[in-house]
């Protein structure tokens, strides 16, 4: 478990050092915590996995509101799929 914890680290780290998006590294650091932790008190992969899951979801749920708040349409302003058609 503590060596796929550390794979998933290392790999998310390289990525975020090439692409550029730190929040990669916490994703990394995040795994590395949560399987290095369960091979201690022996909790299955699965719910690993789901927990590794939610923190990203929840996390680009954030993401994703503050995007929708910050570039809102005005009342009068069309859509890009609007203004095709």
């Amino acid at each position: 478990m503590v060596f796929i914890g550390l794979g998933a680290f290392i790999i998310s780290s390289l990525f975020a050092y090439t692409i550029g998006l730190k929040r990669l590294y916490a994703y990394g650091i995040v795994s590395l915590v949560l399987f290095t932790t369960a091979h201690f008190i022996s909790v299955p992969i699965e719910y690993l996995l789901v927990t590794i899951g939610l923190v990203i979801l929840v996390y680009g749920s954030i993401l994703f509101m503050q995007f929708i708040r910050k570039y809102t349409l005005s009342q009068g302003e069309k859509s890009n799929a609007q203004q095709s058609i």
